[in-house]
């Protein structure tokens, strides 16, 4: 197991502590369900779109688009790929790219705080907010950094990781709809 993690690695902790662990201590990768690859799909479509659309949705005249920015931090121990990072004179703004509207449950706001911090870090650049580009009209929710957001990033990254430091599965409570959707349900034997 490697010493840093990848921020994807949050977001699934917080949906089930189950998934880190088979992924990162039993090296379990199942086969992709097709609405991943739809996702990934619509993705693409989106950078590509993106990369025309003007700043308008953000709220800014100027910003250059960092696509698929890898982003690491020692410090932090996490890494990733935010899908664009916009850079302004004095700012670093994450966008996370989201095929379904609705709301952002608590992984997605963990997930785009940590790019949020790996940007600050990356490009010395203050964090102040991130966006969600999502649905069929791309519409675009800003998000502000607060402290209480760092604090829960900094709180889930010392979660996972004690999850992934113990040799026992950790306990799942996760409900009927979130086991009916995870690719690891079948390696599951107290869930159904």
């Amino acid at each position: 197991m490697s010493s840093s993690l990848p921020c994807s690695l949050l977001r699934q902790f917080l949906f089930c502590p189950r998934i880190p662990y088979y992924v990162e201590v039993l090296g379990i990768r199942p086969h992709q369900p097709l609405w991943v690859r739809q996702g990934v799909d619509w993705h693409k479509r989106q950078e590509l779109l993106s990369r025309n659309r003007t700043l308008t949705r953000y709220g800014l005249l100027s910003a250059r688009k960092v696509f698929q920015c890898h982003l690491e931090s020692e410090t932090m121990g996490i890494h990733g790929i935010a899908d664009l990072v916009l850079l302004t004179d004095k700012e670093v703004i994450p966008v996370e790219f989201k095929q379904g509207a609705g709301p952002l449950n608590k992984g997605g706001h963990v997930q785009l705080t940590a790019y949020g911090m790996l940007a600050e870090e990356h490009f010395g650049r203050t964090f102040q907010r991130s966006f969600v580009l999502s649905g069929e009209k791309a519409q675009a929710e800003s998000f502000p950094d607060t402290p209480e957001r760092r604090q829960t990033l900094q709180h889930t990254i010392a979660g996972l990781r004690t999850v992934l430091d113990s040799p026992l599965l950790p306990d799942s409570s996760a409900s009927h709809p979130k086991c009916g959707q995870c690719e690891y349900l079948a390696h599951c034997n107290d869930r159904f």
